[in-house]
């Protein structure tokens, strides 16, 4: 097991490559098959994110609960999820831009 700390910043960025790597697959899959598929926008997106309170160096940071551990504070984050120029993202068959 790893004794790595992931923070609130890291959980995001996690979401938000797993969001850009769904976009990608749709397109690569609908290309293969040579098929148009439904286009579905994604207008939210949420997380509950379990964290501990640590304290390091005097200072208490917040860090994602692992493995086991329990959770002693939770926090909801509801993202409204735009492309680069401000559109809703679409997971289709059509490549855009990442966000």
């Amino acid at each position: 097991m790893s004794s790595e700390q992931h923070g609130i910043a890291d959980a995001i960025a996690a979401l938000r490559a797993d969001l850009t790597e769904a976009r990608r697959r749709a397109a690569a899959g609908a290309k293969a098959a040579g098929e148009n598929r439904i286009r579905l926008e994604i207008k939210e997106a949420e997380a509950e994110i379990g964290l501990e309170a640590r304290e390091e160096d005097g200072k208490v940071r917040f860090v994602v609960a692992q493995g086991g551990a329990e959770a002693t504070h939770r926090v909801r984050i509801v993202f409204g999820v735009k492309g680069r120029g401000g559109s809703l993202v679409e997971v289709s068959d059509e490549e855009d831009e990442d966000f």
